[in-house]
């Protein structure tokens, strides 16, 4: 039997696992005792990556033994029990950039790394955002460092001001440079979408698709919301940031939507390059 600890501990953990290991080796009438063997640890690899959960499951089709994982915790989890690996992908940062985790036994981490993140970068839609929702993130964040830091600031002052993070909040968004952005962001959903040969110009379609049921994927109708072109968008060299299309819409509420790319090449002939399936709970895009 065999047990990873995916943390550093300082030795409870380590002990706790071993009297789960003597436990189940008695009912299973195991010889005693036991003999505990600790391995090397597994070796990792991390980049930022735009991409996600499906991407990558594409992109590790070749790997039969690597199979997808259902986590509420990640935006996306693959693993191998022979070898033993792991692919994590988590939200970071802002516009749909992704944290990539590779961890595995053997060298092979910077090879899977590397696989993933060639494959991931083919063309299509790789995430979509809020700009609205990502500024009003970054005013939190702001707002929670500037109270944490006024609290250690005058700690050892005589009289300690009870700073309400709400009002820290009110008083950024009220500064002229966020309310120039917090305007121009109001009502700009964005995706971040690559192309590998030339278009006249490529369209954005948002659709809401009403009645959707998660389990299943089914829903009863979809409604247009609004589209969006970008004229000539040019081609990414290996290893480029995807490109940026931005679309004013009403204001979206929790659901699902989805997002059409097309590109018209230079024969006015329409071609679609990618579909995606969003659910939105008011603050990010999950692909589903």
């Amino acid at each position: 039997m065999t047990v990873t600890l995916k943390r550093p501990t300082e030795g409870i953990g380590a002990r706790l696992v071993k009297s789960w290991m003597v436990n189940l080796a008695g009912r299973l009438e195991a010889p005693m005792p036991l003999d505990f063997k600790e391995q090397a640890a597994l070796h990792k690899a991390e980049t930022e990556i735009y991409a996600s959960h499906k991407d990558l499951v594409k992109a590790m089709e070749p790997e039969k033994p690597m199979k997808a994982i259902d986590s509420w915790e990640h935006a996306g989890l693959l693993v191998s029990a022979a070898p033993l690996t792991w692919v994590v992908l988590a939200p970071s940062g802002v516009h749909g950039v992704h944290h990539l985790t590779v961890e595995t036994e053997g060298t092979a981490a910077r090879q899977i790394l590397a696989r993933l993140v060639h494959g991931a970068s083919g063309p299509g839609i790789h995430a979509a955002y809020s700009e609205e929702a990502e500024i009003a993130g970054e005013v939190r964040d702001l707002a929670g460092s500037q109270t944490a830091e006024a609290g250690v600031t005058s700690s050892q002052a005589v009289y300690v001001p009870n700073v309400d993070e709400k009002h820290r909040e009110d008083m950024l968004r009220a500064e002229p440079e966020m309310m120039k952005r917090t305007a121009a962001a109001q009502g700009q959903y964005a995706i971040r979408f690559r192309v590998d040969r030339s278009y006249r110009k490529v369209t954005v379609s948002w659709l809401e698709l009403a009645g959707y049921s998660r389990p299943s994927g089914r829903y009863q109708a979809e409604r247009a919301l609004g589209q969006s072109t970008l004229p000539n968008p040019r081609v990414q060299a290996p290893g480029a940031a995807p490109l940026t299309a931005r679309t004013k819409l009403p204001a979206l509420q929790s659901g699902a939507y989805r997002v059409r790319l097309e590109g018209e090449d230079s024969e006015g002939v329409t071609a679609r390059i990618d579909e995606r399936t969003y659910w939105f709970d008011g603050k990010t895009f999950e692909e589903r």
